[in-house]
């Protein structure tokens, strides 16, 4: 045999070279592609979490529904401001009809009446704690009290005229159905102290 056909017999043919090129990078893609994914779904995932971490810090405090906040008693500076107490006239006006029908006096000599005891009620301790805050529904009670109403009566009064203000202002059209429900709500969680003074303020204007 000549050297020729050794070189041929040994040598591989290029059209074997070119065959197992492809070959050998078909093995390599899915290597590459699974990487490259991988480096995806770890930067969603980062993205992800980093825009809730930002949602959750920036993310403002909710407000409470109309008609919900707490007063504050007397004369308090804060910022809380009692349902109602920027609602219509009539508001406070079918407070004081209703309140006076059940207590079988006028709206007038209520009035004078509040005022007239509330200087000395508002100074004078709820209880015979000496750290004990001053009640400020104390004129109501006590009228209420030369009456002959009793607490309970004059709580079922209070409740009573302060819904029929609500549905009033609902008929009109200036508070919905669940704001006055959830107005009522708040009214019968107060304490009968709170519950007088906020009353006490469609007579005397405090």
């Amino acid at each position: 045999m000549s050297d020729e056909d050794t070189q041929r017999s040994t040598s591989p043919e290029p059209t074997n070279l070119l065959q197992n090129r492809p070959q050998r990078r078909s093995r390599r893609g899915p290597a590459a592609l699974l990487l490259r994914l991988g480096g995806v779904i770890i930067v969603c995932v980062m993205a992800i979490v980093t825009w809730q971490a930002l949602a959750q810090h920036t993310s403002p405090p909710s407000s409470s529904a109309p008609g919900t906040n707490v007063p504050t008693k007397g004369n308090d500076n804060g910022n809380a401001v009692p349902p109602g107490w920027n609602d219509p006239a009539i508001y406070w006006q079918t407070i004081r009809t209703q309140v006076a029908q059940g207590l079988h006096l006028s709206e007038a000599q209520i009035s004078a009446q509040l005022q007239a005891a509330g200087a000395t009620s508002t100074a004078t301790p709820a209880s015979t704690s000496k750290n004990a805050a001053p009640d400020p529904g104390a004129p109501m009670a006590n009228l209420a009290a030369q009456l002959g109403i009793s607490t309970d009566q004059l709580r079922t009064l209070e409740l009573n005229a302060l819904q029929t203000a609500c549905h009033t202002l609902v008929t009109q059209g200036k508070l919905t159905q669940a704001d006055e429900d959830q107005r009522m709500q708040v009214f019968r969680g107060w304490d009968q102290g709170t519950l007088n003074w906020y009353v006490m303020h469609a007579f005397t204007g405090q």
